[in-house]
Order: C-alpha cells, then structure tokens, then sequence
C-alpha cells in the first residue's frame, strides 16, 4: 500500500538530514572520532547504549576542551595552571554568561558562549564547527556538570546515586530566562548614569572605569579576580548594549559582580554612559574567529630581511592573540604576511612589543619570542600544541639566541660576576647548573648553542615538545627589532625533509595557528599569547 507523505514531516526529515550530513563532515578520517579514546569518567557518562549526539559531545571535548577544564569537567586540565581567569569547573554551576533568572545557563547561552569565545579570557571561540557538534558539545557539557556535581553530592554518603542524580539535575536546570527592562523611549540622562556609576559601580570599577584599586576581590572558588577595566572596550560576553544591560541586571554568577535591579531608566542611562568610557573598537579588536589565509606568489625568491620592501608590497592580515593569563599589558596581535613560489614559502611577523627582552640569564628574566605551528589534519588537533598521537609541526625563534640580537655568554658575565670563577666552580657543567639551570636541564628552548635561530619543533601535547635534528633543520629566517616591536621572517622549502613536517599541498588540509612570548610579562614556555588555529589556502 502506498503511503503519502505530509509537507511538514517532509520538512522534518529533510532537516534531520542535513544536520547528519554536518555531523558527517565532522566525523571524518582524522577527526575526534576515529582518533579519541573516552578517558574513564567519560566512558561511564556515554557507555555504548547512549545518545550518539551525546557520545560525539563528549569525543569533541575530549579532543578540544581536557586541556583546560580536564577530563571531568572540573577546570583542572594539564593546561590549568597557565590560565587566568581559570577555566571553568562545571560542576559548581557557576557560569559566568548566562540569561536565565536561576543564573544557571540555558543551551542558547553554552552555544552562543561556545561559538565565540570570552574574550579578556584563553577561552576561544569554536564558531567554525558545525552547529550540530557544538549542540553536541553543549550536551556533553551539561553532562560533565551533573556527574561533578552528583560525586560531590555522595562524598559524604548519606545520597545513593539515583538520589545525587535526581538532586544535582534539579539543581542545574537552566530555568525561565530573565526579564531585562526594556530601553524606555524618553532620551536618557548621560549625567543621571554618571552619578549611578559613581555610587554603584566605582567602588570596584573606579572611577575612571580601570578597575586598578580594588585588589581583594575573589570568586566563589577563592581565586583572585580583578574588575574589568572599562576603558579597554573588552566584555567578557560582547560590549553590545543589549548585552551589557543583561549582565548589569543578572550579574556574573560565581563572581563578586551582583546583579543590581535598577528601574528601566537608571539601568539604560549606565549602559550608555559605560559607552562613554570604552574604547571604540576594542571588542572588535580582540575577538578571535577563524581566517582564510592564502599566501601571494612572488615573482623571484622569497626575501629573508623582515625589512625588505617586497614585503610591505603585499597586504598583511591582523590577527588577534589572547594571552593564556590574562593582563591588560598585552600584544594584541600579529600582523601576517605570507610570500610563496616554486620552491619555498616565507612568512612575516610584525607585532608591537615596547621592550625588547633578548636576555635570559637570570631567574627573573625572560626571552620575547614566535612560533608558528601547522597541522595537516582535516579536524586539527588541541591549538595548545597538538594532543597525544596527533602531531604539530612548530617554527620557532627565540630572541635570546639569536646572535644578531643577544650576546648572552657576556650578559651572563655581568650578572653573575661569580661564572668565570675556576675555584668557587671549577668545571663548566656545575656552572651552567649554577646559573643556566634550563640550560643545564637540556631545556630545548634554552639552548645556548646559537648556530640556529630558527628551530623546527614538533609537539603532541603538553611536555612533549623536541626539536627535529640537525639534518631536518630547513628553517631559515631573520629578525630585526622596529621602532614599534619586533618583525621577523621564516623561510622553508616546500619539500619536506621529516616525517613530521606540514605538507604544503593544495590537496591536503593546511591549518595554521601562531604565538608570541613577551618576556617583559614574563612570559615563557606554555605562558604566552597565541591565536587560535586559521585555514591556510593555496
């Protein structure tokens, strides 16, 4: 017997498709998938009976999120320690942008959140996946903050599992969504808003809007956290109005910021006024989404001297970089410019630095530096260097090596007027144990060995980073310090010589993420400002 088929479940079906087709996309040969074991706590949320949509979630964010919020969803990944604000520990149920009146976050507020990043954090956006990943993402979220909350619930032993299961799901249900007052259709009062901001919002924000004076304040965890600076234009959940109204109202959850329940006319004259003291620009500035980056063919050989005019010949690409800990003395960003023919491809670096850290010699003081990292993989690996079994190719320079900016064997001298002293240290090891400790340690990016400057590294997670060896060594480049930073070049053939090398392939996947360290903020190894992975195209 035949059958007809009604328009609206023609609609259906043909929907229900297409978001299997996306997820499709997502599930190919070198995504999480195929390549991520479930670590044991997660294992036990997704056995092989469960939601797929959920099994998936829980596959992205053991590729994408363990590194900073771990396997349980408790912020505590190997990546924690470098991160400030700290990741979030889901199982507290305190997310700091949400919309709801319980403060508890609906799954619009993880997807929104989810799709772009918090920027004035090392949370990045992960707009670039397909919406029914991230859906799923927000599914396996959901379910990481229950299973924390419900074995924090039997610790004790008065709840059975069914019992703790019941309480926490209670517990961490979104709820109705908050009611923000309207803007009223009378002009606002910019003075009325200044006088509001000065007796509710000053006494941690100042009165300028730097947040500099108050150095108490902790969230609910016992962190230390500091007011946001106004004047910087960077809102953790978007500087829009609409946006800054709804956080006034609600407040951060787990923060000391409260809400405040100011009248329709009261709330929108601080939101306008708050206009007045941000930056133009800012947000738009700091914000991260993934580029298309495709390099320009050159006519002749790629030029190694970063201050060569064939480079300011061709257009450079900005691009955002957040630093792991958060400071409001950052790099902002690189600017990127990209030269390729037959036979090599060269890259250019500018950035703006005030101080040129080009010394490390002693415990307080740091290299500035770059890298770029490459990942050939059609779903690339954690941007925070790759993850186990699934390699980054990274390009390297560091200041304090390279001989045409440091003299570090004198600067040592200088320092420590005791390294040359034969009797107090008679052999050259315990000096450099005495006063190169990374040196001594064979810390791969403390080499004093300044025969390159430019090193070619590969990485599959935190600890794992070496360099490739003499023979595989094709990195060429130079750097050169400007009136405003630094400008550098990396040049490589397109041939590559190690099994771990980026391919440069128009066939092939080619993703591309860069960092930078500034030693002034000491940053070093894993603290540093980087970007999140872009698409490089031929």
């Amino acid at each position: 017997m035949s059958r007809s088929v009604r328009p609206g479940v023609l609609v259906v079906v043909v929907l229900a498709v297409a978001v299997a087709l996306s997820s499709l996309w997502f599930l190919r040969r070198d995504s999480p998938s195929d390549s991520i074991r479930l670590p044991r706590e997660m294992s036990e949320i997704a056995p092989g009976t469960a939601d797929p949509s959920l099994r998936l979630g829980l596959q992205v964010y053991a590729e994408k999120c363990v590194p900073c919020h771990g396997t349980s969803g408790r912020g505590d990944g190997p990546a924690a320690y470098l991160l400030y604000p700290k990741a979030r520990n889901f199982s507290s149920g305190q997310f700091r942008l949400t919309s709801t009146q319980s403060g508890l976050p609906s799954d619009a507020d993880l997807l929104r959140t989810l799709k772009r990043g918090i920027p004035g954090s090392s949370m990045p956006p992960w707009g670039h996946l397909p919406d029914s990943v991230l859906l799923a993402l927000v599914s396996a979220i959901r379910a990481l903050a229950v299973e924390g909350r419900v074995a924090t619930l039997m610790e004790s032993g008065a709840m059975t599992r069914d019992q703790a299961l019941a309480v926490a799901r209670d517990v961490l249900a979104p709820g109705l969504p908050a009611e923000v007052p309207a803007r009223p259709e009378i002009p606002i009062d910019l003075s009325s808003g200044r006088q509001l901001y000065v007796t509710g919002c000053a006494p941690c924000h100042d009165l300028d809007g730097r947040g500099l004076l108050k150095r108490d304040l902790k969230d609910d965890d016992g962190y230390p956290i500091f007011a946001r600076d106004f004047t910087q234009g960077i809102f953790k959940g978007g500087s829009e109005p609409d946006v800054l109204a709804l956080r006034i109202t609600r407040g951060l959850p787990g923060s000391p910021m409260p809400g405040l329940p100011y009248s329709a006319e009261e709330l929108w004259a601080i939101v306008d006024y708050l206009g007045t003291l941000v930056k133009p620009g800012a947000q738009e500035r700091a914000e991260q989404s993934q580029q298309i980056l495709k390099p320009v063919v050159a006519d002749g050989p790629i030029p190694r001297d970063p201050g060569d005019e064939r480079w300011q010949q061709i257009e450079s690409t900005f691009l955002p970089v957040t630093p792991l800990w958060w400071r409001n003395d950052r790099i902002e960003g690189v600017n990127v410019s990209m030269l390729r023919n037959s036979e090599e491809i060269g890259f250019r670096l500018e950035w703006h630095d005030s101080t040129a850290d080009v010394h490390q010699t002693s415990q307080r003081s740091f290299s500035d530096g770059a890298a770029i990292q490459f990942s050939n993989a059609d779903d690339p690996p954690s941007f925070t260097m790759g993850s186990l079994g699934r390699e980054c190719d990274i390009w390297y320079w560091r200041a304090s090596t390279d001989p045409l900016i440091a003299e570090v064997l004198s600067q040592t001298e200088i320092i420590h007027p005791n390294y040359r002293d034969d009797h107090e240290l008679p052999d050259t090891v315990a000096k450099d144990a005495a006063f190169l400790t990374a040196t001594a340690v064979g810390n791969p990016v403390a080499t004093t060995d300044h025969a390159r400057s430019f090193q070619n590294l590969q990485a599959a997670g935190f600890g794992t980073l070496s360099p490739d060896g003499p023979e595989d060594q094709i990195i060429e480049g130079a750097a050169q310090r400007t009136s405003l930073g630094w400008a550098i070049v990396f040049v490589r053939r397109l041939q590559p010589t190690h099994p771990g090398d980026v391919v440069f392939d128009a066939s092939r996947p080619m993703h591309i993420g860069f960092a930078v360290w500034d030693g002034h903020n000491q940053d070093r190894d894993g603290q540093k400002s980087v970007t999140i992975w872009h698409r490089l195209r031929w």
